[in-house]
């Protein structure tokens, strides 16, 4: 799942309007950008690349470790006696 908190942190780090970002990624105007950052849009590959490319990040950091619902899945593991 995308970090998308952490795509409008690196923007705004960079001083980077919505609407510069926007047009850095090839999208023709802001509304797009908006729908991302509220992870209201699914991104191809291809778009991630670009946007973590622009951000000066790798891609991997755009992703987030776990479910954004906060649940960890727990392995079982065998009692050693």
């Amino acid at each position: 799942m995308l970090d998308f908190k952490k795509i409008r942190r690196l923007r705004r780090m960079q001083d980077l309007t919505q609407q510069q970002f926007a047009a850095m990624l090839g999208y023709s105007g802001h509304n797009s950008l908006c729908k991302l950052e509220q992870g209201q849009v699914d991104l191809p590959l291809s778009r991630l690349e670009k946007v973590a490319a622009v951000l000066g990040v790798p891609v991997g950091d755009l992703i987030v470790p776990e479910p954004a619902d906060g649940t960890v899945t727990i392995q079982n593991q065998k009692n050693e006696k």
